[in-house]
C-alpha cells in the first residue's frame, strides 16, 4: 500500500472471471517482494523489512524491521510464524523451496548498508530461524547488489542464483 507503506496481500477469485478482491489484509508493516503457496496451504512472503510509501522508489524506503519470511494463513490473515534475518543490512526478496521443505532465501544489501553484497540464507524444515550461509571470500566479494533468483535442484541437493551486477 503506498499510502501507508504496509504490505498488504489480497487474493482474488480466478474462477468468477471477476478482478476484485476476496479478501484484504495487511500482512506486514514493510514492503513485499516474493510471495509462495506452500504444500500446507500457507503463504510465505518475503518483507524488504522498508516502509514503501508514495514518493519514495522501492527498496528505499526508511527501515520499520529487519528483512523477513512470514508465514501467514491466506483464509484469516494471521501471521502464524515470522523468519527475520539478524543482519538489517539484508533485504531479503526472493526464495525458493525444496521438496523436503528446506528454504533458501536470498537478499541484496540496503542502498545504505555496511555490506558490499547480497547473501543466501537457509531454513530448514522444522527450525525458525534463517542461517546465513557462509560464503568462501572470493564468491562473497564477486557478489554486487541484489541476487535476483534461486533455483533448486533437490536430486543434487544445488540451488543456483543469479546475481547481474556481480562478477560471478
Amino acid at each position: 500500500d503506498r499510502a501507508t507503506g504496509e504490505g498488504r496481500l489480497l487474493g482474488y477469485d480466478l474462477g468468477s472471471g471477476k478482478m476484485s478482491p476476496v479478501n484484504d489484509f495487511a500482512a506486514t508493516p514493510g514492503e513485499l517482494h516474493e510471495l509462495q503457496l506452500l504444500g500446507d496451504g500457507l503463504l510465505m512472503v518475503a518483507s524488504t523489512g522498508l516502509l514503501g510509501k508514495r514518493g519514495t522508489q522501492p527498496l528505499k524506503g526508511p527501515q520499520v524491521e529487519n528483512s523477513a519470511l512470514y508465514f501467514i494463513d491466506p483464509r484469516s490473515g494471521l501471521l502464524l510464524k515470522k523468519a527475520a534475518v539478524e543482519d538489517k543490512d539484508q533485504i531479503l526478496a526472493h526464495f525458493a523451496v525444496a521438496p523436503d521443505g528446506t528454504i533458501v532465501a536470498i537478499s541484496g544489501q540496503r542502498p545504505d548498508g555496511k555490506d558490499a553484497g547480497g547473501a543466501i540464507y537457509v531454513m530448514r524444515k522444522g527450525e525458525s530461524s534463517l542461517r546465513r550461509v557462509p560464503l568462501p571470500a572470493e564468491l562473497a566479494g564477486a557478489i554486487q547488489g541484489e541476487i535476483l533468483s534461486v533455483a533448486i535442484d533437490a536430486g543434487r541437493s544445488l540451488a543456483s542464483v543469479t546475481n547481474p551486477n556481480g562478477k560471478l
